[in-house]
């Protein structure tokens, strides 16, 4: 039977039909892969071992980031959006691990962006690879890791000095007359040395003298024969800066163990966590690196930051390195896309004069100094920062400070400046 006009034009208008959806079904396939181009976002830390729940936490305030881009399509360079891919790494907080894991992630995963290592030792051995590599290195190490010949990595926290110079400045009024002698304990590493280093400075500048200070392997859970060493020399105040939070706790127990009711300075970060193991002994430490996002002096970026960790992870405690990893993290991606390049030279030009929204309020920046002298470069952050008083668990606002101009307030010379 031959076809009638009519079943040829429904028969060409099927076809037509069915052409179209399929064109419509290949366009929309191609836009969904070209808006799910992938950016892989290295996150080394330490995740096993005394420091795992710092690393745990600022590999959180990394995917936070990714998070927040992500919900917009990615980060945006040109007609492409790339979506972040966070690629965890444990360093074992040492620089044997470290130099494995930034191997790993550079000459097999092609990773450009890093954020982390939170530890020194660990920074110390990725610089080599991602420097000569020309990879973006965001990181809170302690130790003396920027400079013109390191020139893609940044400090994304206060210096260990800013650090241990503001909680001594905040001892100093809030205990007005009562540290004249102190002391350190710390870790027989880079971060303990930094840490140990930076309260010499700090104390003589206030003309504190310094009486002893002891070193220990990480890992060491009884304190008692170091601290014997030092309570002879009758400290008014003990630093543990160079410390992890339960080796911080434990020393401030063992301490009141054995007699000492002097001030204690340190790194704050998991409050709870140091009330539980310093008991009587941790009361009254005043600490860098710590924020109650339970408390209602918290800024309101922080807030929203904290709901959104709360809705991701309800069953976990939110640690300051979350929001130091997050507003760094969010400020590398912002570069990306003021640079329009995922070219890390062109990326790293954005970033050094870029000011951004940080979760700590107002606008963070990088300067060109920071505890270990003048550095010609701009790559250490600078934002407000809390420094707080821990008791009963909780920590209470002291004071919040500028510590990226601390140093110079404090008469300590900057070097080659």
């Amino acid at each position: 039977m031959k076809p009638t006009k009519i079943g040829m034009d429904v028969y060409r208008l099927i076809t037509g039909f069915v052409i179209f959806i399929g064109l419509l079904v290949l366009v929309h396939s191609g836009t969904v892969t070209a808006a799910e181009k992938i950016l892989k976002w290295g996150a080394i830390e330490p995740l096993s071992g005394s420091a795992a729940l710092w690393g745990q936490a600022m590999n959180q305030g990394v995917k936070l980031a990714a998070d927040e881009f992500n919900a917009k399509g990615g980060v945006k360079v040109g007609n492409t959006r790339y979506k972040i891919e966070v690629v965890e790494e444990d360093d074992k907080y040492s620089g044997t691990g470290a130099a494995s894991a930034v191997s790993k992630l550079v000459y097999q995963e092609g990773i450009k962006f890093f954020t982390g290592s939170l530890a020194s030792a660990a920074v110390l051995a990725m610089q080599p690879v991602t420097e000569k590599s020309n990879c973006l290195l965001l990181t809170n190490a302690f130790a003396d890791v920027l400079g013109k010949e390191k020139p893609y990595t940044f400090r994304i926290a206060p210096d260990v000095l800013q650090g241990v110079a503001g909680c001594f400045i905040a001892v100093n009024q809030k205990y007005s007359g009562q540290v004249k002698r102190i002391a350190t304990i710390e870790a027989n590493d880079a971060t303990g040395w930094a840490a140990a280093k930076a309260a010499k400075v700090a104390a003589k500048a206030l003309g504190w003298e310094f009486v002893s200070e002891e070193y220990y392997e990480r890992g060491l859970t009884d304190f008692h024969p170091l601290v014997g060493k030092v309570l002879p020399k009758k400290p008014d105040l003990i630093d543990t800066s160079g410390c992890s939070s339960i080796e911080s706790a434990l020393i401030a127990s063992h301490s009141y163990e054995m007699g000492y009711r002097g001030r204690l300075t340190g790194m704050v970060i998991m409050p709870e966590t140091m009330a539980q193991k310093g008991g009587a002994g941790i009361e009254g430490m005043i600490g860098f690196f710590g924020v109650d996002y339970d408390m209602p002096w918290i800024t309101s970026a922080q807030k929203e930051l904290y709901s959104k960790f709360r809705s991701k992870w309800p069953d976990k405690k939110m640690l300051y390195q979350v929001e130091l990893a997050n507003g760094a993290t969010k400020g590398a991606l912002l570069a990306i896309e003021k640079a329009q390049s995922l070219d890390v030279p062109a990326v790293v030009h954005a970033l050094e004069d870029l000011r951004w929204d940080h979760p700590a309020g107002g606008k963070a920046e990088w300067i060109d100094f920071d505890g270990y002298g003048y550095k010609g470069i701009k790559r250490q952050i600078g934002f407000p920062h809390p420094i707080t008083e821990l008791r009963g668990g909780k920590l209470f606002l002291v004071m919040m400070a500028d510590l990226a101009n601390i140093i110079p307030k404090m008469g300590i010379k900057i070097e080659g400046k």
